[in-house]
């Protein structure tokens, strides 16, 4: 409530706050202080209203015209080209092949995930990728 946390009220419900943090960030929320109020819904979800300073700016509030972006489509997944996408969007096979060795992948099997959304811009995710160190944020457990 108004950027603090009810202790008295997480715990008659047993919450703890690893537990609040985690819903938090299922409603795309990493920063607590960006939180003005946050209330358990009797389901169990989370309902997050932000601090107006982090709400985002829309195209409508700069009374900006935009065009539907769409929704991705997926070539490849785990590895496997799905071939029924790819005709679906005027692609083939070697189209794909050929946007990937642009990018160094050689073979399809390298790939864990490959979406191209309406503008044309794909998304590629290599089973190997050569992150240097994983952060774990490792949440508490708590007492109770």
């Amino acid at each position: 409530m108004n950027g603090k946390i009810m202790e008295k009220t997480l715990k008659k419900m047993k919450y703890r706050a690893s537990d609040i943090m985690a819903l938090l960030r299922n409603k795309g929320v990493f920063d607590i202080n960006q939180v003005d109020f946050a209330i358990i819904e009797p389901n169990g979800q989370l309902s997050v209203l932000k601090k107006p300073e982090h709400l985002p700016l829309t195209p409508k509030d700069m009374k900006i015209k935009v065009m539907s972006s769409g929704i991705s489509t997926e070539l490849i997944y785990d590895g496997i080209i799905i071939e029924e996408n790819l005709k679906q969007l005027g692609k083939d096979k070697s189209w794909l092949e050929k946007e990937l060795r642009k990018l160094g992948i050689k073979d399809v099997s390298e790939v864990f995930l490959v979406t191209l959304n309406p503008a044309g811009s794909l998304y590629v995710d290599k089973y190997e990728d050569h992150v240097k160190k994983v952060i774990d944020i490792g949440d508490y457990k708590g007492p109770y």
